[in-house]
């Protein structure tokens, strides 16, 4: 008898267990395009490549040889360059890092000409986590310039 106790308060134990709600996954990054007053107020000026998504050419990613930003959630975020990272257009790279996050940058193809200023491209963003979880991903028009 003091078994059967004991066999039903593990088994009731264990239902509370399996009741518990699943840990919450991180939310998604919802990055937003950088528009000119954010480029003035942070001095975001210069050699760089800037990506955009889909048929759009407003950037969600500007990228220069030391640094790349990303606006996401009204705030403008800074990647440092990792020097591992491979580079690409206008002495860029493949891979910037910032606290938690990777962003991860493609240019594709031979690029054309742009006004005599620069060259468009496509490209991709992928920003994932420190676990390796994407956070937000897109493909797009890239142009490179000064």
């Amino acid at each position: 008898m003091r078994a059967l106790a004991l066999l039903l308060l593990l088994s009731v134990a264990a239902c509370g267990e399996a009741e518990q709600a699943p840990v919450a996954a991180a939310p998604a990054a919802r990055p937003e395009p950088i528009g000119y007053p954010d480029i003035e107020a942070n001095g975001l000026f210069g050699v760089s490549c800037a990506y955009a998504s889909g048929t759009s050419m407003a950037p969600l990613v500007i990228a220069f040889a030391d640094e790349a930003v990303m606006k996401i959630d009204g705030q403008v975020q800074r990647f440092v360059v990792d020097a591992e990272s491979e580079g690409a257009e206008l002495g860029t790279r493949t891979r910037y890092l910032a606290e938690g996050l990777t962003l991860l940058l493609t240019i594709e193809g031979g690029g054309e000409q742009a006004g005599g200023v620069g060259a468009n491209y496509t490209g991709s963003v992928r920003l994932v986590d420190d676990t390796g979880a994407e956070l937000f991903a897109t493909e797009g028009a890239v142009q490179c310039g000064s």
